[in-house]
């Protein structure tokens, strides 16, 4: 897959980023197996009916500005860094590059 490049900060013009973490609730399933390959495995629950599951993370990517002191940043997190990185590089003034 091709790297695409982030733009600027609209902001402030500095640097961009993708950062990667863990999202900041849990998943379950009913079987290890079906833990998605990119999550981490949290734990399994033990129910009182002699049930159990388990409670896994995913990982998200938010795109954001290297400068910690800039507001630039998308809030939603994507569940892939492409998703994330067409989110940060799209621009209002987009669309009307394009008429």
């Amino acid at each position: 897959m091709e790297t695409v490049e982030l733009k600027r900060c609209p902001f402030c013009g500095g640097e961009a980023e993708i950062h990667k973490r863990l999202e900041t609730y849990s998943e379950t399933c009913n079987k290890k197996k079906d833990i998605p390959e990119d999550a981490k495995y949290m734990r399994k629950i033990e129910r009182a009916d002699g049930s159990s599951y388990f409670e896994f993370r995913r990982y998200v990517f938010i795109a954001r500005c290297k400068d910690t002191e800039c507001i630039g940043r998308i809030a939603r997190p994507y569940k892939s860094e492409n998703n994330a990185t067409e989110a940060w590089n799209r621009r209002t003034d987009d669309e009307r590059n394009n008429e």
